[in-house]
């Protein structure tokens, strides 16, 4: 049989493994409960991950003995895999979410309404969920093998209550809801956990030194997933300050100051600035939903090389075709004017477009090393501030 096997031509057997895959797959999709999505796009995870499923036995005798593509062992045990998308209504779930389009991941976008999807929610499945219902969250996950919780919120200047809801009982709510087939919980971060004032390079290993109420509610969250870590598989992830088309916070400002001609750079401007675009951290959540890493893993996700503030203001002003800001303004003095924008700005009810603590991230020098994620997630920022600064810009000048 073997040697028929052999001798057969390629065609041959591509067609036979063909039928056998599509019936032995249709007859476990109606086991499983696998969605034609998952059943016909299949994401790709590592060959590693392979030995976890009993039904491969087969197909693994067949690539060892007839050297049959790999791609058809890899295709077979992905049909299992099924993400859901916690806080896919945001800004980074959305960016999350047309990553999995493009790339045929089988997400599920978790949320309470999907009215922020738009179109979204005709291109991938939508479930809805109240994170403070429990009973239903438990049922809107269940099935799930991968759970990424990109939830809560970068608002400073929400109470220190507030961001605890957001922050910390969204992600209880998450763990404690977490199903049985749950095989991994990845948590989105951050580096304000380590603080505004570093010394030298920070990375994983570095003090955590939270300074502020949205730092402290983070550090808080990262505590209960770890806590976690042996029930099923946690990775956290800690982007840097995330930019690109929707990010507007912060960037706004400054592109509005220096089309205004009013930019100053803040100190001597030889502060190093800790950016990422907002599509190479969907790269890294995607890559930390299939690298096979140590339960309670932390990933600092930053872009290299990380540039100054100076040079960041000086990228900025020549993609928007303006003069290179000269002039510079003490930190103090900066903050104090953010303080009193954000001020005048909550008396008429509009949200401010620069608080302090964006001066506070501008001027400070923060320094992180990717190298982590580099090693075990395989992965990298591929979008140069250049290419990124051009996308804000473009979105910016377009509003206006």
């Amino acid at each position: 049989m073997l040697f028929v096997w052999q001798v057969l031509p390629c065609p041959a057997k591509a067609g036979f493994l063909k039928i056998r895959a599509f019936l032995g797959f249709w007859l476990e999709s109606k086991k499983f409960g696998i969605s034609a999505q998952d059943f016909h796009h299949p994401p790709r995870p590592e060959l590693s991950e392979i030995p976890r499923y009993p039904h491969l036995p087969c197909s693994l005798l067949l690539y060892k003995y007839t050297c049959l593509p790999k791609v058809l062992i890899v295709w077979n045990a992905n049909i299992f895999m099924k993400i859901a998308v916690a806080g896919a209504s945001g800004r980074l779930g959305r960016r999350f979410l047309l990553y999995c389009i493009k790339n045929n991941l089988p997400a599920t976008a978790l949320v309470r309404s999907k009215a922020p999807l738009g179109g979204l929610c005709s291109k991938i499945p939508c479930t809805l969920a109240d994170y403070s219902d429990e009973r239903q969250l438990k049922e809107a996950l269940e099935g799930f093998t991968h759970l990424i919780n990109i939830t809560g919120s970068t608002n400073t200047s929400l109470s220190a209550q507030e961001l605890y809801g957001a922050n910390v009982r969204t992600t209880e709510a998450l763990l404690a809801a977490a199903p049985k087939t749950l095989e991994r919980f990845v948590h989105i971060s951050s580096i304000a956990v380590y603080g505004k004032k570093l010394s030298g390079v920070a990375d994983e290993k570095s003090p955590r030194n939270a300074d502020d109420n949205y730092s402290k509610t983070k550090l808080e969250a990262e505590e209960k997933v770890i806590a976690s870590s042996k029930k099923f598989k946690t990775i956290i992830l800690q982007p840097g300050i995330i930019y690109g088309p929707t990010f507007t916070d912060g960037f706004y400002a400054v592109l509005k100051a220096i089309k205004n001609k009013k930019m100053k750079i803040i100190g001597s401007g030889k502060n190093h600035f800790p950016l990422v675009h907002c599509d190479d951290v969907a790269q890294g959540i995607a890559k930390a939903c299939k690298e096979n890493v140590k339960s309670g893993s932390c990933f600092l996700l930053v872009q290299e090389p990380q540039m100054t503030q100076e040079e960041l203001v000086k990228t900025a002003a020549a993609a928007m075709g303006e003069p290179e800001p000269t002039e510079h303004i003490l930190p103090i003095v900066a903050k104090a004017g953010a303080g009193a924008t954000a001020f005048f700005s909550n008396l008429i009810g509009e949200a401010p477009s620069l608080v302090p603590s964006m001066v506070d991230q501008l001027s400070c020098e923060r320094r992180f090393s990717s190298k982590k994620a580099q090693e075990q997630l395989g992965w990298k920022s591929t979008i140069s501030f250049k290419t990124g600064v051009c996308e804000v810009v473009k979105e910016f000048l377009e509003k206006k």
